[in-house]
């Protein structure tokens, strides 16, 4: 989609996972080849990304965190876009303030692959990747009255209904649906409130993401991500389609 002047996008984040070996005498899942992957990476991104963060201590084992980001490779000191790596797991994050899918975040994921590829000297074999999506509103700029159920129906054309009485209002909202696609990829859409880390107002949260859970070759992974993309795309116009998605344009 084009960038919208408002949009609700708080960050993307194309996620890839490879498959792990087990060692046979811990029965740990590790990755051998990580601690010089690492290295590599950063060679590779130091031009685009200069400010290096570690996740973890260095004298903790990496090996203890397997899935785990050890590794992040930022545009600058909590500057935007980000590249993650770690055991078995690599990502690249975007938000809003940078992301036009075209114009940027596609180039990115290209880039982002073959800088992966590069700095690991066998052949990874990628067994799940995703594309998630985090949109978030603050509910009092879009006439919240104190109902999330109505909320929720009005402005993502989802509707929840409670056949029982209660002596009280709702308070909070959590729901979380998976769906599986025609194409064979998993869906999950997952919609919750919270409050806004920086002012502490009542924001609405929803998710999206697309999720390949089989073996993947390198050559298919962008097809792959076009067509997440596009499923992603479409339900957000879809679910927030009038006032609210308008909203977005202003």
């Amino acid at each position: 989609m084009n960038r919208l002047p408002r949009a609700p996008l708080q960050e993307v984040i194309f996620e890839i996972r490879w498959k792990l070996e087990t060692d046979p005498s811990t029965g740990q899942m590790i990755d051998k080849h990580f601690e010089l992957a690492g290295g590599r990476l950063q060679d590779l991104t130091k031009a685009e990304f200069p400010f290096y963060n570690r996740k973890i201590p260095g004298f903790i084992p990496f090996q203890q965190f397997p899935y785990q980001i050890i590794h992040q490779f930022w545009k600058g000191n909590g500057l935007w876009p980000v590249i993650q790596l770690g055991p078995g797991i690599y990502t690249v994050n975007d938000t809003d303030k940078n992301y036009e899918w075209n114009k940027t975040y596609l180039p990115l994921i290209k880039k982002g692959i073959e800088w992966l590829y590069q700095s690991y000297s066998d052949p990874l074999e990628i067994n799940a990747c995703s594309l998630r999506y985090i949109d978030s509103v603050k509910v009092k700029e879009h006439s919240f009255t104190g109902n999330w159920s109505e909320f929720i129906y009005k402005n993502l054309k989802i509707k929840i209904e409670n056949n029982f009485k209660t002596t009280g209002k709702q308070e909070h909202l959590q729901m979380h649906q998976t769906f599986l696609l025609d194409n064979g990829n998993d869906f999950s859409l997952s919609i919750n409130d919270a409050n806004d880390a920086k002012t502490g107002e009542t924001v609405l949260v929803w998710q999206t993401v697309v999720i390949h859970k089989v073996k993947i070759n390198k050559e298919h992974l962008i097809d792959w991500v076009r067509e997440a993309h596009k499923t992603t795309s479409d339900l957000f116009k879809e679910m927030a389609k009038g006032d609210f998605y308008d909203s977005f344009s202003k």
